[in-house]
């Protein structure tokens, strides 16, 4: 098995006798190809490593559209003239110092606030964020994240995981929302932290919640499809990113 996500069958020859990947993105290697708008309710990012099958996710239109017209009012990350000095394999510097990430802790992306000159900065851990003089002011515990981009206003987070596109409060961190979107950008799904969700057509059982029986047992599943009447709101996941507060959207 491999993190891919891969599973399969090796005989004691070397050869393979099956073997099955899973249908999602990834997001390695995302880079400058995560681009975000003024408010950042628009996303371009790509489906496969180096900016290959490139889409782009509107939450206005709820609509995911592969192989977008270019559209430059959407920005990637932004490091240029702030001192930021970034090489991968070797620990990044800004203002003028070293900054603080824990023993085998990798950086894979960063990104500055606009209107702060304060540094977000993606790794295997953490989203960490960093004042103008170095100093860490924040880290958010999360999964591996492959790269990282600020909207323009300053107001949201928009960091590329292992295979959602999530969005956080610059304030304080928290997350608002999650994107999953299969791996051919076919269908998607978007959902707050408490379950409202919306999705493209017939994607609902994409996602949902497992619940673990222990060892001996074998789980339960319930998809999104099961609680649609009461957590299928597009009208709430389409405000969480104007109010900022999941309560309130």
């Amino acid at each position: 098995v491999a993190a891919d996500p891969l599973m399969g069958v090796i005989d004691p020859a070397g050869n393979v006798l099956w073997q099955g990947k899973g249908e999602v993105a990834d997001f390695r290697s995302i880079g400058q190809a995560l681009k975000v708008s003024q408010d950042g309710k628009t996303v371009d990012f790509a489906l496969l490593p180096k900016g290959k099958q490139p889409v782009r996710f509107s939450m206005a239109s709820a609509r995911l559209t592969r192989d977008p017209e270019p559209d430059n009012s959407l920005k990637p990350p932004s490091t240029s003239g702030k001192g930021v000095y970034l090489r991968k394999g070797e620990k990044p510097e800004f203002g003028g110092k070293a900054l603080e990430l824990d023993k085998w802790e990798r950086w894979h992306g960063a990104a500055v606030v606009p209107g702060s000159d304060h540094l977000l900065l993606a790794t295997d851990d953490y989203i960490r964020l960093f004042d103008k003089e170095g100093n860490l002011v924040r880290k958010t515990k999360v999964s591996t994240v492959w790269g990282i981009n600020v909207s323009g206003d300053g107001r949201l987070v928009v960091a590329a995981h292992s295979n959602t596109i999530r969005w956080y409060r610059v304030s304080d961190g928290e997350e608002l929302l999650a994107l999953f979107t299969k791996g051919d950008g076919s269908q998607w799904v978007a959902w707050t932290p408490k379950g409202y969700f919306m999705a493209s057509e017939n994607a609902v059982d994409l996602m949902g919640w497992q619940v673990n029986r222990g060892d001996d047992e074998v789980p339960d599943f319930y998809s999104f499809s099961y609680f649609t009447d009461k957590l299928g709101r597009p009208d709430v996941v389409k405000r969480v990113l104007d109010t900022l507060d999941e309560d309130e959207a």
